[in-house]
């Protein structure tokens, strides 16, 4: 099924396609949608629409916002290129009924059910996105605001080996978006790892983190390789990735963990463990034993070496808050992983992580020792 039957992408008029939205599902879609309604959909909805004609058809028939269980990213560009916007609020959406009055704040991402007194919180619009929308689209928006809108520094760091040929591939595609849409890119290229190492003498010139941060994105390839195992830890490429990270102030890393039907038979996990996996796991970039104090001497004749993992409340509390902001945009679920009974780190985590979720009480948060 589509918000934009596909018989009628031949044209791209918005209220020709308003008049067809959702016949596929209800045939009478179209004549009882009023203006200033909201769209609930379920999980994956905007499924299969890689066109623009679906948001553009949804937004011409009078629907000011979307709130979504879980959206396809290319259906969400699309509604915010054409000044749809656009809200994930997860589960919750199970808790909305066609018919209910819905009070929605785009700035804060809350949405408030005036029938059933349920109030859900969405990840808000960032203020750039909420200014597209306010414009009709990306379009107008750049139309209105002309060169205040333009320019973007891009640092392209490709490090090492792979990194290399995936950054050069992937300036070649940002200079062709660039072409048709005059954003007005512009890069500066700049070493890091053991390219770096090999021509300077360290993975990480302070003038490569300056350059990075005085830029509106960062393009960063991959570093390391086995020609550079010899070299001292302190200057080995690896810590290239380290210094960006603690320069810059990255201090999450989020990676999704979603298992497609297709590909249950080549994990090595048994089939009944991977099917219907789908899970966020947050992690913590610039605390802990990657960034302690470092020895390595001798003690009473024999060589000894220890990394120091230090992790202070207020790093815990960042990572920590960030799980739970994304957890209620997905399942409100967090589950912490530490090693509370035998590292004292530990322990500051899960006392912190624990003390932290009364704060969100709509989340499920439980704390597991890591095997």
């Amino acid at each position: 099924m589509s918000s934009s039957p596909a018989r009628y992408l031949n044209t791209f008029e918005p209220k020709a396609l308003a008049a067809h939205c959702m016949e596929d599902i209800d045939t009478t879609f179209a004549g009882n949608v009023q203006q200033g309604d909201i769209m609930v959909g379920g999980k994956n909805f905007g499924c299969g629409s890689s066109r623009e004609h679906a948001p553009v058809a949804i937004a011409a028939s009078g629907i000011p916002c979307c709130d979504r269980g879980e959206l396809l990213r290319i259906f969400y560009r699309n509604g915010i290129n054409i000044g749809l916007p656009l809200l994930e609020i997860g589960d919750d959406v199970e808790k909305i009924s066609a018919g209910d009055r819905l009070r929605v704040d785009t700035e804060t991402g809350t949405i408030e059910n005036l029938t059933t007194g349920d109030t859900f919180h969405a990840h808000p619009l960032p203020g750039f996105v909420q200014d597209i929308a306010r414009a009709g689209g990306l379009l107008n928006y750049i139309k209105e605001n002309g060169d205040s809108v333009m320019g973007y520094k891009i640092a392209v760091v490709p490090g090492d080996g792979i990194g290399q040929e995936i950054t050069s591939e992937a300036v070649r595609v940002l200079k062709a978006v660039d072409a048709k849409f005059s954003l007005g890119l512009s890069y500066e290229t700049r070493d890091a790892g053991g390219t770096a190492y090999d021509k300077y003498g360290t993975p990480l010139l302070e003038d490569t983190l300056a350059v990075c941060k005085a830029s509106d994105g960062v393009l960063f390839g991959a570093v390391g390789g086995t020609k550079w195992d010899a070299v001292e830890p302190a200057l080995r490429p690896e810590r290239a990735i380290l210094g960006l990270r603690k320069g810059l102030g990255l201090y999450a890393n989020l990676r999704p963990v979603k298992v497609a039907d297709a590909l249950i038979e080549h994990s090595p996990l048994k089939p009944d463990l991977v099917h219907g996996v789908d899970l966020v796991i947050v992690r913590e970039l610039i605390g802990g034993i990657y960034f302690g104090e470092k020895c390595e001497r001798y003690v009473d004749g024999v060589e000894r070496a220890w990394d120091m993992e230090n992790y202070s409340v207020l790093e815990v509390e960042r990572i920590a808050r960030l799980a739970f902001e994304t957890a209620r945009l997905r399942r409100s679920k967090v589950t912490s992983v530490d090693k509370a009974n035998v590292l004292v780190t530990s322990s500051l985590w899960r006392r912190t992580v624990t003390g932290l979720a009364k704060d969100y009480a709509d989340v499920r948060a439980r704390s597991s020792l890591r095997r």
